[in-house]
């Protein structure tokens, strides 16, 4: 990790970027080892005076901060079964489910991929989709519930196609009194994991569409997941041009949250094409990416992220450990993706940011991509 313990530290260099941006970040920026990061929040707290507003209620919380009935509650808005069980009494549209024990669930995966190639199975628990999976065959079902004890309940799902329909996320503040809709923006995966958002004007949901999410919206609240200030729950769900299908609950802070509130600070959450994504950036090509962030950083007095051709970036956040000589860095991309891949290829090696490939493609093959390239290119032509 020389390249990143240099004088000016990789970190530091993000901040100047956000000072650059005319944001002011936080100076009160504490650095703790995962174990202790509750004891050192309640420590530096204490001697402050100041609040703590957790991202999410977990156990590695409750075990620093004791959260009574809300760690129950949190249990109960994020589980699987709620959705599943209770979504059809509230009129929430979700794909065909059924839940049964463990050890019955091999029969019932054997009877359904009988008429359906795709099974989700899904048990409470683990987030980040490590407690998902996509099944073809008995085999991969029985791989997947050979760690579980018989009783556990498992979810048994239809698999949403893909080439069908695009997953997308709705964040929404859920507070006592009132639920309020912040963003909805459509994910991106790799491997069938997280890596990023899409954020884009172009993105417009049906009434119907909405409506579901509002009754989604009011499971959660009547599950007890509110307070007098609000709290943030995302909703996962699938669309096409047609049909919306509901498909988990995250009761807590999203990764894509941040996102949003940083778009919605620089003015153009509403305004302009953002693609947001993880990434890998070999330590030797540091210098070639601050270099290349320097020369393409997002200004608010360049108005080329409104035209055709024409992208800027903002480097978002990045991981301090390796994998194979790489780091994690998040990446935010402003403006024509196509063109940013492009340059991105003139200028790196393929070992680093290799995942833009991906999202190229990906973004391709969406119509909302589509419906933006076409608006761009109208204001463009006028």
């Amino acid at each position: 990790d020389e390249a990143f313990l240099q004088k000016e530290s990789f970190f530091a260099w993000h901040l100047k970027n956000f000072e650059k941006l005319g944001l002011t970040p936080s100076k009160q920026l504490h650095f703790s080892a995962p174990a202790d990061i509750y004891p050192k929040a309640k420590d530096l707290a204490s001697d402050s005076f100041a609040g703590i507003v957790p991202i999410c209620f977990s156990y590695d919380v409750d075990a620093t901060f004791p959260l009574g009935d809300r760690l129950s509650i949190s249990k109960r808005a994020n589980a699987k079964q709620t959705l599943a069980q209770e979504g059809k009494l509230h009129g929430i549209r979700t794909p065909t489910t059924t839940v049964v024990p463990a050890d019955e669930a091999i029969a019932v995966c054997t009877d359904t991929l009988q008429s359906h190639k795709t099974l989700m199975l899904k048990v409470d628990g683990l987030g980040g989709g490590y407690n998902v999976t996509r099944v073809t065959s008995v085999d991969d079902a029985q791989e997947f519930l050979a760690t579980l004890s018989e009783k556990t309940p498992v979810l048994i799902q239809e698999c949403i196609d893909t080439k069908r329909f695009t997953e997308y996320i709705a964040d929404f503040s859920i507070s006592d009194q009132h639920i309020e809709l912040l963003n909805v923006r459509p994910k991106l995966t790799y491997d069938n994991h997280w890596i990023g958002n899409v954020y884009s004007p172009a993105i417009q949901l049906s009434t119907p569409e909405i409506q579901n999410l509002y009754r989604c919206a009011r499971l959660i609240q009547e599950s007890g997941y509110h307070d007098r200030e609000p709290y943030i729950c995302g909703i996962d769900f699938f669309r096409n041009r047609t049909e919306q299908y509901i498909t988990d609950v995250n009761a807590r802070w999203t990764g894509g949250m941040p996102v949003y509130l940083l778009l919605k600070a620089l003015g153009i959450i509403d305004t302009h094409f953002v693609v947001s994504h993880l990434d890998m950036l070999h330590e030797d090509d540091l210098k070639t990416y601050k270099s290349f962030c320097k020369k393409h950083l997002y200004s608010s007095k360049d108005e080329s992220a409104f035209t055709e051709n024409s992208f800027s970036v903002i480097p978002l956040s990045f991981g301090p450990h390796t994998d194979n000589d790489c780091h994690y860095v998040w990446l935010l991309v402003i403006g024509d993706y196509d063109v940013f891949a492009k340059k991105k290829k003139k200028t790196f090696k393929k070992r680093s940011l290799p995942l833009s490939k991906s999202v190229k493609k990906a973004l391709q093959q969406k119509d909302f991509y589509a419906s933006y390239c076409r608006s761009i290119l109208s204001s463009y032509e006028a």
